[in-house]
């Protein structure tokens, strides 16, 4: 399977950006401008979306067996005590990705306009995408879950509403609030 250079040239740099020092300021990610040197070369005609397909479902599949991979070594896929910062930090993270699968679906599947502000790039922080620090202050996990909040709570409130409109009469005894949560 031919793997595209720009793919790999774009994983590579995600992946060095992820790894680094660690010592990096908390700072946001740039998100640069799409590249536009496909369309004006005519390569996308050549491109055959079933093999695209493939290839873009294989890196799902390649990336969860290598995740698995490195759990099973690490023994982490066994039950074992987290402490709270490490569960506090792999919650903050998750949910940060999340937030980008959230924009995906609410922008994507047309439940928001394209040009409305919720569909606008997300600019992740530093610590997103940097390898885990379980050394962090609680103090840093607060300013980092404030982070979560302020930067979900449009989104949020955009994919609950669409939820409860999508339920609102169809479910017999529903209960209010969609996305409720103790």
């Amino acid at each position: 399977m031919l793997i595209s250079t720009r793919f790999l040239a774009a994983a590579s740099a995600l992946t060095l950006a992820a790894c680094g020092d660690g010592g990096a300021p908390d700072t946001d990610i740039a998100v640069s401008d799409p590249p536009s040197d496909v369309a004006e070369t005519g390569e996308e005609d050549s491109v055959d979306p079933w093999v695209l397909i493939i290839e873009s479902g294989r890196w799902g599949v390649l990336i969860n067996r290598a995740r698995e991979g490195a759990m099973l070594k690490s023994g982490a896929d066994v039950e074992r005590e987290e402490s709270d910062v490490q569960r506090i930090d792999d919650n903050l993270r998750f949910a940060a990705l999340d937030l980008v699968r959230l924009r995906d679906v609410v922008c994507g599947e047309g439940v928001a306009a394209a040009d409305d502000p919720v569909c606008a790039p997300i600019q992740l922080p530093y610590w997103v995408l940097a390898a885990p620090d379980y050394s962090i202050s609680l103090n840093e996990l607060q300013a980092r879950s404030d982070w979560v909040a302020e930067a979900s709570s449009a989104l949020v409130g955009v994919g609950c509403k669409a939820g409860e409109e999508a339920v609102s009469g169809t479910i017999e005894g529903a209960p209010p609030g969609f996305c409720s949560v103790e």
